[in-house]
């Protein structure tokens, strides 16, 4: 790898990576797995590296262009004469962008959570909330719109996740004064993700 290469264009990987992942998950009719585990494994490693607050607001951006660079990379891929290769809607792939965007949110709360002594993770979690609320509007709103029999199970659990990480991000920030330096009990309550966190598209784990 070399700087400059496409390889370390993070909206390349990531475009591409996710939808695959999207198709490999559908093509398995896998439920369990990680949706998160680009973010996780690929993007916040090297050499990336990136924090988890920059990872949720380059996810939001991923997810409101999601029907314009799909477009583009199906135009790209290959011929499939064999025809098994599944095929992605742009709603599959809203939704599939939604898991991995409330995961991920979930999954900073947690990181959080763990570093209660670390007043800088707190911090920056309430800082950058109102743009996470604003990325979570997005979502809902997309979810409201999501049509067709076989997505209206999934919509709804992904509609009530919304509405779990919405709340738990407006107490934490009505609870916390200017320079708290103790997490506030709402944490100690926050909902465990529905996803699984930091494994690969076959289920591994990532610890």
């Amino acid at each position: 790898l070399k700087p400059g290469s496409p390889l370390f264009d993070q909206t390349v990987v990531v475009t591409i990576l996710e939808y695959c992942s999207c198709m490999w998950l559908k093509a398995l009719g896998d439920a369990t797995s990680s949706r998160c585990w680009v973010a996780l494994r690929v993007l916040a490693e090297k050499p990336f590296q990136e924090p988890l607050p920059s990872l949720v607001k380059f996810y939001g951006a991923v997810f409101l262009h999601s029907n314009s660079w799909a477009a583009d990379l199906r135009k790209k891929l290959p011929s499939d004469s064999s025809g098994l290769r599944p095929s992605i809607s742009d709603q599959e792939l809203q939704l599939h962008l939604a898991e991995v965007l409330l995961a991920l949110v979930l999954h900073w709360i947690s990181e959080v959570k763990g570093h209660r002594a670390d007043d800088r993770g707190l911090t920056e979690l309430v800082k950058s909330w109102p743009s996470t609320q604003a990325i979570l509007a997005e979502v809902r709103t997309c979810l409201e719109k999501a049509v067709g029999e076989d997505s209206k199970a999934k919509t709804r659990e992904l509609l009530k996740e919304v509405e779990q990480v919405e709340t738990i991000g407006k107490e934490l920030c009505s609870r916390v004064p200017s320079g708290a330096s103790r997490l506030p009990d709402v944490l100690s309550s926050a909902p465990r993700p529905l996803l699984g966190q930091g494994s690969g598209p076959s289920g591994s784990s990532t610890a």
